[in-house]
């Protein structure tokens, strides 16, 4: 599940690197994400993103991780929307002025997805 600042250009241009280098490095990742940024990127991807609909714990729990692209605001948003029982992991970069609860900077997205998902 990857969730993106709401809108910003440079994040939709990021989403589009981090989904292309999980499409080739790991195929069999299945990614979920917001309708809005399918909008936007529906012409930069031959294959496109599932769109993610919370429709309770069901539709929660089938997601393994969270990757966060934008700020301390989008972990927040992100972590309401798995306020129940299921809370996956969650890697946060940072696309933002503060970042305060980001781990890593998206420059180390290919690093940091290799280390996590290699294991």
């Amino acid at each position: 599940m990857v969730y993106c600042k709401p809108f910003d250009p440079e994040v939709v241009v990021s989403f589009v690197q981090l989904y292309k280098f999980m499409q080739e490095k790991f195929p069999n990742i299945q990614i979920f994400t917001d309708k809005w940024l399918i909008d936007e990127i529906k012409n930069d991807l031959d294959v496109l993103p599932k769109v993610f609909e919370n429709k309770g714990e069901e539709s929660r729990e089938e997601i393994d991780c969270i990757i966060t692209l934008g700020g301390d605001g989008t972990i927040l948003w992100s972590s309401k929307q798995f306020r129940r029982q299921h809370f996956p992991p969650l890697i946060s970069f940072a696309h933002g002025s503060l970042g305060y609860l980001c781990n890593f900077a998206f420059e180390e997205h290919q690093e940091i997805l290799n280390k996590v998902f290699s294991t």
